[in-house]
């Protein structure tokens, strides 16, 4: 439960119709309940006490919602509102924020019924029931920069293109891993971008130094300049597309293995088979929460 004076829920279905669920709202939030529970497979064996673990999963997040509608006098219209966003043939999200510190959450939710609004206590109470399939409470992207290109002039300057005899002027890391947090709970899936700049580029590879992992083009994989490779890299996902458009599947090489970021310090490197000096990339993920 998370109901205090700083947090507000909002919930908007996929036609894009919301409600705002907060203490002082319309509809005043009293009571949010959540479900979910460690799902754990385990099999007997011969001669020892108990079981041996299989796997685990986290079954899905059922949520409960209650409050009253704060304007009694209109009640029939407000219930008819409340039916209307919470349509249970409707998918939708809701996203908790707390006003305090400006954190916000959310969830890709299904409607489990028409919303129960009864008259009592001379209020009209509103229950409603939701279920999250994915269980984890997602967070804002982060962004983390392995490998950038900075300009370092600012002034009014002209040079000549690369092609007429003019030069590229900037400064590069010196490195080419990065440590970062992941902040969340759990491990998360995540995109890298490689951009080719100044130059061509063959091969790039993202590696976890952690664990050894890595994900690996082939050299025959050539970035022209501007050139963009985006990986997307999560649970329920694989891809790899060459400038938004072009499958890139079949450039990977079959040594590769895809990873995650686990929860806590993360050791990213990146590399290629020629000219990495001309590559720049950049990291995304969504921390995953079990809670708020």
């Amino acid at each position: 439960m998370f109901v205090t004076c700083t947090a507000e829920l909002m919930y908007e279905n996929e036609r894009g119709m919301g409600a705002k669920l907060a203490p002082f709202s319309l509809f005043w939030l009293q009571s949010c309940k959540e479900d979910t529970e460690n799902i754990i497979n385990s099999e007997p064996q011969s001669g020892i006490d108990g079981e041996i673990p299989i796997s685990m999963r986290l079954s899905v997040r059922h949520m409960a919602l209650s409050g009253f509608i704060d304007d009694v006098p209109n009640m029939e219209y407000h219930k008819s509102t409340l039916e209307r966003v919470f349509n249970p043939t409707l998918s939708g999200r809701l996203t908790y924020r707390n006003v305090a510190t400006a954190e916000t959450l959310s969830l890709d939710v299904k409607v489990d019924a028409i919303p129960e609004i009864v008259w009592s206590d001379k209020q009209a109470r509103f229950d409603i029931e939701l279920t999250a399939l994915n269980p984890y409470w997602i967070g804002q992207e982060v962004r983390e920069q392995i490998a950038l290109l900075s300009k370092l002039f600012k002034f009014p300057l002209r040079i000549p293109s690369k092609a007429q005899g003019g030069f590229v002027f900037g400064r590069r890391r010196l490195t080419l891993d990065s440590i970062f947090e992941n902040v969340g709970d759990v491990a998360t899936g995540f995109r890298a971008v490689f951009r080719a700049r100044g130059g061509t580029v063959a091969g790039p590879m993202i590696e976890n130094k952690n664990t050894g992992a890595f994900v690996r083009m082939r050299p025959d994989l050539v970035l022209q300049p501007g050139d963009m490779l985006e990986m997307a890299i999560f649970p329920n996902i694989k891809r790899i597309v060459l400038n938004g458009s072009v499958n890139a599947f079949a450039w990977m090489d079959t040594s590769s293995d895809f990873f995650t970021l686990p929860t806590g310090t993360n050791h990213l490197a990146y590399s290629a088979a020629e000219n990495v000096s001309n590559l720049d990339v950049v990291v995304y993920y969504v921390p995953r929460f079990l809670g708020v």
